[in-house]
């Protein structure tokens, strides 16, 4: 929940770049809601290796202390999986990545799939050639490994937002002020001025604004 309070500003701006829901049509309907937490990446690497260098070296690309915030927080909870041990319980997660290593891929590389076992999944193939050509990839490639996971976190965050939207407030931001954002239930409008609107949510012991 912190990171998601740290991240609202970036979720609010992507939910009012996307002014239209087209929904996803066909098989994919079929496939179980994602499993896991907020923030929870199950990586799948072979027995041999999952305690060498290279798993430690994903915990601590993937743990790494969250920037900006008052409290140490990882960025993400990394829940290492032995590639034997990798069942159908695990297939649902939201945020998975597979570690294969095979002398027939030429050079290590990211590949992302979606929705393979469940929705709204983001699932990443990191594959090469050696474990230690993998190692060297993911060190360089980093910020983009984190990338993808922190946007399919923001992603799924914009689908709940639309599909749990606060009755009015969309409609009454786009007759003000021209624009279209959605805001998850429990979001109200608390000021109204010329040219200014307060839409927050409000606990007992947070605001968000």
């Amino acid at each position: 929940m912190k990171k998601i309070l740290v991240l609202l500003f970036s979720i609010i701006l992507a939910i009012i770049n996307q002014s239209c829901d087209k929904g996803t049509k066909g098989s994919k309907t079929l496939l179980p809601n994602v499993s896991g937490k907020s923030g929870e990446v199950v990586v799948v690497i072979s027995n041999s290796v999952i305690k060498d260098t290279i798993a430690a070296t994903f915990k601590a690309i993937l743990e790494e202390e969250y920037p900006m915030i008052p409290q140490s927080e990882p960025l993400f909870n990394v829940v290492m999986i032995p590639t034997s041990s990798f069942s159908d319980i695990f297939k649902s997660h939201r945020n998975i990545i597979i570690v294969k290593v095979d002398d027939s891929f030429k050079e290590a590389k990211i590949v992302p799939q979606r929705d393979v076992w469940a929705a709204p999944q983001t699932l990443l193939n990191i594959v090469g050639p050696t474990y230690p050509a993998i190692q060297k990839m993911i060190i360089e490639e980093q910020d983009r490994l984190i990338q993808l996971l922190e946007q399919a976190e923001r992603d799924r965050i914009v689908q709940n937002a639309k599909r749990f939207e606060a009755e009015g407030l969309r409609n009454f931001l786009e007759k003000k002020f021209g624009i279209s954002a959605y805001f998850p239930k429990g979001y109200k409008l608390n000021l109204d001025t010329t040219n200014f609107a307060w839409i927050s949510y409000e606990t007992p012991s947070t605001t968000q604004g």
